[in-house]
């Protein structure tokens, strides 16, 4: 879908929240840049509905730590996507030990909020 709309290139980061006792989320971004901000809206759109859960949850596999594409996620998970110029940026948050249950949204959506409020590009004002 996102190749199809120009955009081949992402930069992703993942990194666990271990913020208590219990087992620490696993937050997955992704940022991908678009080739105008016309298109990162259209694209924003999809993620917003029939692909917000096919987005990619990334994560750091053995060895050099560098994130790849994770196996499907099956736990209760949060997410949030936003647009900011021609860059798209997507957060997803899902427990390590992929517990389910609604209890879960407050710790999921607060550790994406985080990462979906400080990434993306801050240096690329009008780009």
């Amino acid at each position: 879908m996102l190749a199809g709309h120009g955009c081949i290139e992402v930069m992703a980061g993942v990194y666990l929240e271990q913020g208590s006792s219990n087992p620490p989320i696993l937050v997955s971004v992704s940022v991908f840049p678009l080739p105008d901000d016309a298109t990162a809206a259209n694209v924003y759109d999809l993620v917003q509905g029939e692909a917000y859960w096919r987005m990619t949850i990334w994560s750091a596999d053995d060895g050099d730590d560098t994130p790849r594409p994770g196996a499907p996620i099956s736990g209760y998970r949060w997410g949030h996507n936003r647009r900011r110029h021609r860059y798209l940026i997507c957060t997803r948050a899902v427990r390590t030990d992929r517990a389910t249950g609604d209890w879960l949204e407050p710790w999921l959506r607060a550790a994406s909020g985080r990462a979906h409020a400080i990434c993306g590009p801050q240096n690329h004002h009008g780009d």
